[in-house]
């Protein structure tokens, strides 16, 4: 069962009750992340998710990590596009000592200086080994190709030179607007009821910063997002690398219409999401063209892609394109067969069945619901809309989705591609 309430500060807590488990996850978001970043302040959500862990007014970097260690937990962090969130998962018995640390983070931070300069060289170290990861860092050049200049575009990370030029004074700055009590949804999946936890909650967060505090000239944050126009290109990049790394999509539209999120999910599965999937069938074990094939979607508050992402040698590079684009054409031509959709559905639905047993997938599965529906949705429902899409829906979603002319390719990698690389796709 999920209800909601809210703190007296207008923070939003969701909490879905779970009889059969003896575990809690519980999850602080702040719905703002890298994109919402104002110049000068590039790479500060990141940065931050770093410092919070260094010691508060209460407690040292050690104690932050042993408190919650003492009882067998788990504490840790990770920074998105549009989100941040730092979570605990701990023993039902324990959700006391997660609310208090992970309240003290927030409400009495240090900011020290020697772990802030030292933190800004460990960020320096993160970006150089994502640039030597063709993954990653195609992964990266291929957003900023697509949305040149939108900050949906940019680093999580930010740039080095970004990070380090960040001062301590500018940080806390950031803190005070980014993390304020109207930024903040708490969700929580367990073995709970609301009295188990709200007073508690409502006690540790009454000084969490508020933004009626500070004015809102020079904010670092921007004051809305715009969705991003896209631009269509083939281009190869160069590296010292062995492999070519080839990402091929197209942005997507989307609506307020949760269904319509389903609907992109079940065709990414039926296309390249699993080993049964068509791209991995035909390219992988067929053809033995490439190790890795996989189709993935991503969705943001106002905008969504489709991409499909492959690993090959250049000797086998212009095989696997051809094939590539084959199964994009013979996909827009001939749609899926209703077994593909239907064994589709299966997979996702067992998804879904075996996230139920999972504290830490459900108490991340509301937020994502919450963000983007501006609701949770419960299993039951999340099932019955993924059983209501026919295989019309999917070949309509196709039709108007798979247009050639809207789809971008970058190669990344061995020079030897670049040539092909060049060639605009051909349905």
């Amino acid at each position: 069962m999920i209800a909601e309430r809210r703190l007296d500060n207008g923070a939003k807590v969701i909490l879905d009750t779970v009889s059969c488990t003896d575990i809690v996850s519980i999850g602080f978001w702040f719905v703002n992340g890298s994109r919402d970043e104002a110049p000068g302040y590039y790479g500060s959500a990141h940065l931050l998710e770093h410092i919070l862990f260094k010691g508060t007014r209460n407690r040292t970097a050690f104690e932050i990590a042993a408190d919650i260690e003492r009882v067998g937990g788990i504490l840790n962090a990770f920074t998105e596009k549009e989100v941040t969130c730092y979570y605990c998962i701990v023993p039902k018995k324990n959700i006391s000592v997660a609310i208090d640390v992970l309240a003290d983070m927030f409400t009495a931070p240090l900011f020290p200086k020697d772990d802030f300069e030292r933190e800004k060289q460990v960020i320096a170290n993160e970006i150089a080994s994502v640039e030597d990861s063709p993954e990653e860092y195609s992964y990266d050049e291929y957003l900023s190709l697509l949305w040149d200049g939108h900050p949906l575009a940019r680093k999580i990370t930010g740039e080095e030179e970004e990070v380090l030029s960040l001062t301590v004074d500018r940080l806390e700055y950031y803190y005070r607007h980014a993390c304020s009590s109207d930024q903040l949804v708490v969700t929580l999946a367990g073995n709970l009821e609301f009295d188990d936890f709200f007073p508690d909650l409502r006690k540790k967060l009454t000084q969490l910063p508020g933004n009626n505090k500070f004015p809102s000239a020079n904010s670092p944050l921007l004051s809305g997002r715009e969705a991003p126009d896209s631009r269509v290109f083939c281009e190869h990049q160069g590296g010292a690398f062995q492999q070519v790394h080839i990402h091929a999509g197209r942005p997507m539209s989307l609506s307020d219409d949760i269904s319509e999120y389903y609907k992109i999910l079940l065709l990414s599965t039926a296309f390249g999401e699993t080993m049964s999937s068509r791209l991995f069938q035909h390219i992988r074990e067929e053809q033995g063209l490439c190790y890795s094939i996989s189709s993935m979607r991503s969705f943001f508050t106002d905008a969504g892609l489709f991409s499909v992402y492959a690993v090959t040698s250049p000797a086998l590079f212009i095989q696997l394109r051809e094939h590539l684009t084959e199964e994009f054409s013979r996909l827009k031509t001939n749609g899926f067969t209703n077994r593909e959709i239907e064994d589709a559905r299966l997979n996702l639905q067992g998804s879904i069945i075996m996230a139920r047993e999972d504290m830490e997938t459900r108490m991340k599965r509301i937020f994502r619901h919450e963000l983007f529906a501006g609701r949770p949705i419960d299993f039951d429902e999340a099932v019955n809309i993924l059983n209501s899409i026919t295989y019309h829906d999917i070949e309509d979603l196709i039709n108007q989705s798979f247009d050639c002319s809207e789809f971008s390719f970058l190669a990344y990698g061995n020079e030897e591609a670049a040539a092909i690389a060049k060639e605009p796709l051909s349905f």
